[in-house]
């Protein structure tokens, strides 16, 4: 799921496999200010406006939900079981600097040679490397293991 802010930060749009989801006005706001920014919301995540993407929001209680999703998911296909992830108050800090969202979990969660510990200490440390593998699996196509992992991610949207 991809969560955008408008560029006044009024209105956040969820969208999940690129269609609408929900509309969450973020602050208190006038007729007039909402009547403004709402004519640039769309349907369709590929036809937002530039200034909608560039405000992309990202939280830190965002991104640790998004990685505790992932987390869970990971652990059911790789143990058959749903594991909760339960995040440090370091960690928390931690994951602040760096970008979460369901391509860059699967490259961290999918990819086993540097480390079998999957924490947002790891993922945070390895954020470079993730995210070179993110590109290189979707320039070359994506692993049977990568699409189980999407139907595991779509279990929790």
């Amino acid at each position: 799921m991809n969560t955008y802010k408008d560029k006044y930060g009024l209105i956040r749009a969820s969208y999940h496999n690129g269609q609408l989801v929900t509309v969450e006005l973020t602050s208190k706001c006038d007729k007039v200010q909402f009547d403004g920014v709402k004519h640039s919301l769309e349907f369709f995540e590929e036809d937002l406006p530039e200034t909608w993407k560039k405000q992309r929001s990202g939280s830190v209680k965002e991104k640790i939900a998004l990685f505790c999703i992932g987390y869970k998911a990971w652990s059911l296909k790789t143990t058959g079981t749903e594991l909760d992830y339960k995040p440090s108050r370091v960690e928390s800090g931690m994951i602040k600097n760096v970008k979460v969202d369901e391509h860059l979990l699967r490259a961290f969660l999918l990819t086993d040679f540097w480390t079998k510990e999957k924490t947002i200490s790891n993922y945070v440390k390895h954020y470079n490397e993730i995210q070179r593998i993110a590109a290189t699996k979707s320039s070359k196509g994506q692993s049977a293991g990568y699409s189980e992992m999407g139907e595991a991610f779509s279990k929790f949207f």
